[in-house]
């Protein structure tokens, strides 16, 4: 029962890491607050948290936005290749995903890249120094019986190395994989609203699941995603053909039905 309970809490630890990273990213577009500067202020305190830059991560994430799945342009994505993330989904490249979750092969790219960075304010790369030894006082810790280094291994550190990159992977899987080489910027995204509030909660934290809607209006606050996609459905009838939940898209894979992309033939 205990180890329940642990792997329960490395659960909810590691997702509201990546409820931490949403933020930043609504800081990265200037909506997660309405002054620009707190912002910016916000996304560096929880970035360094994360261990990466937040001004790398911003500028970065701006190249997305402008060439989405673009391995050459699209910071994001760059370095990505190796996971197949332009293959159209079918059941074998499914298959090599489930592959590298296993393996841990996507580790490297999601884990602290910029943590060392000089690129922003000296400030903030000496936190992230500071971090980086508070960790290291945990890991050294736990040998020789330091105090609350178990503490920070069990319940920090795990969570970082294990859910954290895990929901990241998935995230751009579930976002992009087998559309980011279509043409038109809707057909590069996709949504998968979940409809139970607990799940929702748990592994889609602050409306993660409404990519598509974010693509289209980047600057829309990602509190309003859910009204903004429900706007769209009533307005569009090109936007509300397209599947909207995970059956809709997983049915094109394993039923072959066809998922929409630069080349659908309905309405346009």
């Amino acid at each position: 029962m205990a180890g329940l309970v642990y792997v329960f809490a490395v659960v909810v630890i590691g997702t509201r890491l990546r409820s931490f990273g949403n933020i930043v990213h609504e800081c990265s577009h200037a909506g997660f607050v309405e002054d620009r500067s707190w912002n910016d202020a916000i996304g560096r305190l929880l970035s360094t948290l994360l261990c990466y830059s937040y001004d790398c991560y911003r500028d970065g994430h701006k190249t997305h936005h402008l060439y989405t799945g673009d391995y050459e342009k699209d910071e994001d994505f760059a370095d990505t290749k190796a996971y197949e993330f332009h293959q159209p989904l079918s059941v074998e490249t499914i298959k090599r995903h489930l592959f590298r979750l296993i393996t841990f092969q996507f580790f490297p790219f999601y884990t602290g890249k910029t943590v060392f960075t000089t690129e922003d304010r000296p400030t903030w790369l000496v936190l992230r120094l500071l971090y980086v030894m508070f960790v290291m006082y945990g890991l050294l810790g736990i040998w020789n019986g330091w105090f609350g280094s178990d503490m920070i291994v069990w319940y920090w550190v795990v969570p970082y190395v294990t859910v954290l990159p895990i929901i990241a992977y998935l995230s751009d899987l579930f976002d992009h994989a087998g559309l980011i080489g279509n043409e038109n910027e809707i057909d590069k995204s996709r949504n998968y609203p979940v409809k139970s509030r607990a799940l929702h909660w748990l592994f889609f934290p602050r409306h993660d699941s409404y990519h598509l809607v974010h693509h289209l209006f980047p600057m829309v606050p990602t509190k309003h995603l859910a009204d903004c996609h429900e706007i769209l459905m009533a307005e569009s009838q090109y936007y509300a053909s397209r599947p909207h939940s995970f059956r809709g898209w997983l049915s094109n894979v394993f039923f072959q039905t066809p998922e929409l992309s630069g080349e659908y033939q309905g309405l346009k």
